[in-house]
């Protein structure tokens, strides 16, 4: 005698491996305003950088009222390269050093949202015509000269 032919459905019901995975919230999944709020407290620099003080563990950093130590800004040398165009700098002293912009190179969607807030939310000065020249040739970008 032959067993009889059965046919087993089971539906709705899925194995373990097929069902999706719950979604793992990350920066992206926040809402581009709360973005924007994290790049504008990380990238804007609030103290205006000739106010900046030297941090307590500076070498520049003097107690003694009688000697005068350089302002935070003042520490930093710019040579520049004509021949490929390019600059190098000598910092003394990190302690007027933007925070945060490192955000920047995080990734492209970042960059993209963020470094126009970045250009044109911060004062830039220079302190003579070969910082300008510097800056606006070797790390400025195109699209954001004009901000």
């Amino acid at each position: 005698m032959r067993p009889p032919n059965l046919t087993l459905r089971i539906t709705g019901l899925r194995p373990p491996w097929s069902q999706p995975r719950p979604h793992k919230p990350n920066f992206f999944s926040l809402p581009l305003e709360i973005r924007i709020m994290i790049y504008e407290y990380t990238l804007v620099d609030p103290v205006k950088r000739w106010e900046k003080k030297h941090d307590a563990s500076c070498c520049w950093l003097t107690t003694d009222s009688k000697k005068s130590q350089p302002p935070p800004f003042a520490t930093m040398h710019v040579w520049i390269c004509e021949d490929p165009f390019s600059f190098e700098t000598e910092v003394e002293c990190e302690c007027a050093k933007r925070k945060g912009v490192h955000l920047l190179a995080a990734n492209r969607q970042i960059h993209a949202e963020a470094a126009s807030i970045f250009w044109s939310r911060n004062t830039f000065y220079c302190l003579d015509v070969l910082d300008v020249i510097a800056a606006s040739y070797a790390i400025i970008r195109p699209a954001y000269q004009r901000l």
